[in-house]
């Protein structure tokens, strides 16, 4: 063994140099050991205080955060629905992801809502943190064990007011209790400038653990009775920053959490560190002693060997990499200058390694590529019919492992996949491994999996040989699955239709509406006896006819041709005015409105229906009336105009009222549906108007002032056969 002269250099420096070190480091270390004992102790209790400050901020912030809910505009709402109330909770869970769950109760203690739909009608008026609530305060809840959700819960609550400052809600968000042992142990990890590697956990007064990285304790161990110790002994540890408590093979170090508003609860938290990891200290700086004589030992031994290891030293690096490529590793490897020869080989090995590996990562690269793609990716051998290609998708589409279809016959897996037989049939792959041409195509196919009909992007193409790049070997297929994007784009259809239903429906029972009102306020007047029966009856029937015309159009609108046999003729402009001012007469002379008329007594009939007249009239009536609700003038003026092209006449009618006008942005979006300014209004008026009128050709336009008044101008074609009034 110590027959050459490097093992009998190593044996003379282990005597001479080595052991005399070995001695100098213990006596070092314990020398040092009080010290480093003291300034641990010392860095523990500093972490402690840091680590109560975070739990102080972070039960600040669940203050804040409950209270910035209990102002949200829609829970102070009493008007707001449930539903618009829950959207909001929704809102607010989301952003804040460490919340769970949030109830919100009546100030009588009963639940009305919650996230989970758990606790929905429950009475929590019993509970302490509901109580203090009802004094207009947020309060925060001790951690307890709920009976109702049979786990920890920690407890927020606050106040809801309206705007009348009246309490309406109580809303209490729980938040997720791991999330603050999360915070614990993510804070003494960032914090842990000694490397202790301990962990946080928290008492409250009663000595129960309500937050640990073991689950299992929270609330089911008292640390008072399990550490034999009490409350006072704790507050005189937290009192004293530099103190820590040994407590069997670990160290405790304890702070008291401040006041925390809203939070009357003694809470403790504490650091746990392993005894001996806290000294481990000691340890690593003998450790560091036995390496500084270790490369010591080192640098003796390396001049006795630097001559023999000259010559070898070359192919020994090249034997190292090669067994370190060999096991995976892809490290840089610094190889030491020698002679000339030597250097050569180890840069041409260098340079093999470096194209091996590219072509490795470019290979695997790949590989990743047709796993992770949600394309199915196939290819099959013109030659055998052998599957060669087959990725994840595929596998999962048509239920085959990825290894027992490499290298098969593709017929014989179509035997066994119903659903690969179906893909392979309606792509044509037969047709396409006996064919010369140009395979390039896209094109969609329906496949129909079980019960289910699937529908697929098809792209085909050919691979070249490796060898030879003119020849093709295989047939590539890729294909993109489209069924959801189909049953969307099918939905999507449904639902336009259904909204062009739903608008229809509101048109017509806007339309409905309107001789109804007419009706009723016939028959009022005819009930305070200030109207004339034998006037106001005939105009009485005329609106009910009216709305069985509308009740026509909704049932026959499927069936066009019958739609348009039942419109009746044109209607006089002015009689038709007249009798909308008949009807509004009494409502008018209430308002204090003074109606002034300016007719031309010779228009001819517009190409329109008398009720598509009365619609548009009697809107714009209404509205010119609800403009002036202090009294004013009503204008109507009647005309007649050449069109531009000169080939018909226009019947010209304006209504002028000097009522409340419209601003600039308002007259811009009226026309719109749903758009309105009225409390009670729905926007559907004077878009029925807007679209009576374009539909005939002709148009409105709108001049209006604010507090000045508005002027509506309704310009309608003529009938080609005219009939002038009298």
């Amino acid at each position: 063994m110590f027959q050459t002269l490097r093992s009998k250099l190593f044996v003379f420096f282990v005597l001479v140099a080595f052991l005399p070190m070995i001695v100098i480091g213990i006596i070092g270390y314990y020398s040092q050991k009080e010290e480093l004992t003291d300034q641990l102790e010392t860095s523990l209790a500093i972490q402690t205080g840091s680590l109560q400050t975070e739990l102080t901020h972070f039960l600040e912030e669940r203050y804040r955060d409950t209270a910035y809910l209990a102002e949200n505009p829609v829970l102070r709402d009493s008007d707001a629905d449930m539903l618009e109330k829950r959207e909001e909770v929704y809102t607010f869970l989301s952003s804040y992801d460490m919340y769970f769950d949030a109830l919100l109760l009546t100030p009588d203690g009963e639940v009305e809502l919650d996230t989970d739909n758990e606790m929905i009608g429950r009475d929590l008026s019993d509970r302490e943190w509901f109580t203090d609530t009802l004094t207009g305060n947020i309060a925060m809840s001790d951690l307890n064990y709920s009976n109702i959700i049979d786990e920890p819960v920690f407890v927020l609550g606050a106040p809801v007011y309206n705007d009348d400052d009246e309490l309406i809600h109580v809303i209490s968000p729980s938040f997720d209790l791991e999330e603050m042992q999360k915070r614990l142990s993510e804070y003494v990890a960032e914090h842990d400038e000694s490397d202790l590697g301990g962990y946080g956990f928290i008492l409250n007064e009663e000595g129960q653990v309500i937050s640990h990285p073991e689950t299992e304790r929270i609330l089911e161990t008292n640390y008072f009775e399990e550490k034999n110790t009490s409350q006072e002994e704790i507050d005189r540890y937290a009192a004293d920053n530099n103190t820590v408590r040994p407590v069997g093979d670990e160290v405790h170090g304890f702070e008291k959490i401040d006041n925390v508003a809203g939070f009357d609860h003694e809470w403790y938290v504490g650091i746990a560190v392993d005894e001996a990891e806290m000294f481990s200290a000691l340890n690593d700086l003998l450790i560091r002693y036995l390496l500084i004589f270790g490369a010591v030992l080192l640098g003796l031994t390396f001049a006795v060997y630097k001559l023999s290891n000259y010559l070898v030293r070359p192919l020994q690096q090249l034997v190292t990499k090669s067994q370190r490529y060999a096991e995976g590793h892809r490290d840089v490897y610094e190889y030491d200058e020698a002679y000339e020869e030597a250097n050569q080989l180890n840069a041409a090995f260098d340079d093999m390694l470096v194209k091996l590996d590219q072509r490795e990562q470019m290979d695997r690269k790949s590989t990743r590529v047709l796993a992770s793609t949600d394309n199915g990716v196939l290819a099959i051998d013109r030659k055998t019919g052998g599957i060669t290609l087959f990725n994840r998708m595929c596998g999962e589409l048509f239920e085959l492992e990825h290894t027992e279809v490499i290298g098969e016959y593709y017929d014989d897996m179509a035997k066994l996949s119903p659903n690969l037989r179906c893909f392979f049939e309606q792509t044509g792959i037969s047709s396409m491994l006996s064919s010369s041409a140009d395979l390039r195509a896209q094109f969609e196919v329906h496949c129909r999996f079980g019960k289910e009909e699937r529908v697929f992007f098809i792209s085909t193409s050919y691979l070249a040989s490796p060898e030879h790049e003119d020849v093709n070997d295989e047939v590539l297929i890729v294909f993109n699955d489209l069924t959801e994007k189909r049953k969307m784009e099918s939905e999507l259809i449904r639902s336009e239709k259904l909204k062009m239903i739903g608008e229809m429906s509101a048109g017509f029972a806007h339309e409905i509406r309107n001789p109804l009102t007419t009706v009723r306020g016939m028959l009022q007047m005819m009930q305070e006896e200030a109207a004339d029966p034998q006037q106001h009856v005939p105009l009485m029937l005329g609106e009910i006819d009216r709305v069985q015309t509308i009740m026509n159009q909704l049932m026959n609108i499927a069936n066009p041709e019958r739609f348009a046999e039942d419109q009746d003729e044109p209607g006089d402009v002015e009689a038709i005015i007249e009798d909308m001012l008949l009807l509004y007469e009494t409502g008018l002379e209430r308002r204090g409105i003074t109606i002034e008329t300016f007719f031309d007594r010779h228009l001819p009939l517009p190409d329109v229906s008398a009720n598509k007249l009365k619609q548009v009239f009697m809107n714009l009536i209404q509205n010119a009336i609800e403009a002036m609700p202090d009294g004013g003038r009503l204008h109507v003026h009647t005309g007649r105009e050449e069109s531009s092209s000169g080939e018909s006449d226009l019947v010209t009618v304006k209504i002028t009222d000097n009522g409340q006008g419209m601003t600039e942005e308002t007259v811009k979006k009226i026309g719109t549906p749903f758009f309105t300014t009225k409390e009670q209004g729905n926007g559907l008026g004077l878009a029925t108007s807007y679209r009576i009128v374009e539909d005939l050709g002709g148009k409105i336009d709108v001049q209006s002032v604010p507090e000045r008044g508005t002027t509506f101008t309704i310009t309608i074609p003529a009938a080609k056969t005219t009939v002038y009034s009298g």
